[in-house]
């Protein structure tokens, strides 16, 4: 199994817990992102007044909307499965779409933090 392999669920149930976890997971990213969205628009007068690289912080904004728009649409789309399907059989392409939304909502938001912790290093 690569890292990047999807665990494999075979009971319908179980695949729906999968789902109300990673939902969990979404709202998290949704919070975090929009959170950081607005405290870094609030103070980018403050940061860019002195700061070089400022390429860097607007980096983390747009990958931050990323998050936030990549989580919505995977929440939206996973609570639209969970209520299509009710437990019945879920199609391993749904699945998988679903998987992938996920991780790229988790790979834009740690791409911002990474992105912000740069613009910090250059500048503070």
């Amino acid at each position: 199994m690569s890292t990047m392999e999807k665990p494999k669920v075979s009971n319908p149930k179980e695949m729906l817990e999968v789902i109300t976890s990673e939902n969990e997971f979404l709202k998290q990213v949704i919070t975090l992102s929009t959170g950081s969205i607005v405290l870094l628009c609030s103070l980018m007068e403050k940061f860019t007044a002195k700061a070089t690289h400022n390429i860097s912080l607007r980096l983390s904004l747009v990958l931050f909307a990323l998050a936030t728009v990549t989580s919505l649409v995977t929440f939206l789309f996973g609570g639209w499965l969970s209520a299509l399907t009710k437990g019945e059989d879920i199609k391993a392409s749904v699945e998988d779409s679903y998987f992938w939304g996920v991780i790229a909502a988790f790979t834009f938001f740690f791409s911002g933090i990474a992105s912000l912790t740069i613009f910090g290093w250059n500048n503070f």
